[in-house]
């Protein structure tokens, strides 16, 4: 969480299917407290991105062992969604008053928006 927390900008990058989905899911979550982050959810894009790292960058890999019974849920989807899930809940608890805040106007500006008088949740 230090590493996320104190990076200059946070990189995520999709290969198709579900990470597509899930890299945008990722981006959505962590600029809502104010990070740094993009996401990259095609094929040539993340490679040009990814040759420009340095050693001192740090990867975060999602690993999830897959099955072959193709009527089951991927696994490797719910292990991304998890991930998402622990990054965003617990980078928000580092900074309670900011996330609070951030989040308290963003809510604002979609409320507004959305015309004010139909409270919509903010939403994952």
């Amino acid at each position: 969480m230090e590493l996320l927390d104190g990076a200059r900008q946070i990189l995520t990058f999709g290969a198709g299917g579900s990470s597509t989905m899930l890299t945008q899911q990722l981006q959505f979550r962590l600029v809502r407290l104010g990070y740094a982050i993009s996401a990259y959810p095609q094929s040539l894009l993340p490679r040009m991105v990814a040759s420009s790292l340095e050693p001192s960058d740090v990867v975060l890999p999602v690993v999830a062992r897959e099955t072959d019974f193709i009527y089951h849920p991927s696994a490797s989807r719910y292990a991304m969604l998890a991930a998402i899930d622990v990054l965003a809940l617990e980078l928000a608890l580092r900074h309670q008053d900011r996330s609070r805040i951030k989040l308290r106007r963003l809510k604002i500006t979609l409320d507004a928006h959305r015309g004010g008088d139909n409270r919509q949740p903010l939403g994952d």
